[in-house]
């Protein structure tokens, strides 16, 4: 199974960002603006969510599938920069359940051995 990993930047990684630049952004951005995903439209209606029934804040579990869009490597005097853009071509989203851990491994577990 694939190790989740946090992508929440660290108190350091804030401070050295914060340091690097002549006036700061956004102090409170605890997660970088490229690991945003923006859904609407049509997406939002393939998935079933809808808007007005969803609170800022709400917790879902996510699924996907990507192939490699771009890769971008750009190097100069005091910086290396790395990127990969992926696109996402499948995609499965719910709402976390409330004491639900278990079933939702249960059933991610399911749907991995019946894609192989």
């Amino acid at each position: 199974m694939t190790k989740m990993v946090s992508l929440k930047r660290t108190k350091a990684e804030l401070k050295k960002r914060d340091s690097e630049m002549s006036k700061p952004i956004s102090a409170g951005d605890e997660y970088d603006y490229s690991t945003r995903l923006d859904l609407s439209g049509d997406t939002l209606t393939k998935l079933g969510m809808d808007v007005s029934k969803l609170k800022v804040d709400q917790k879902f579990t996510f699924s996907g599938k990507a192939f490699v869009r771009s890769l971008s490597s750009n190097r100069g005097t005091g910086f290396d920069r790395d990127s990969l853009c992926l696109q996402m071509t499948d995609i499965a989203i719910e709402p976390v359940a409330k004491g639900g851990a278990i079933d939702a491994l249960s059933k991610g577990i399911q749907e991995a051995e019946s894609d192989e």
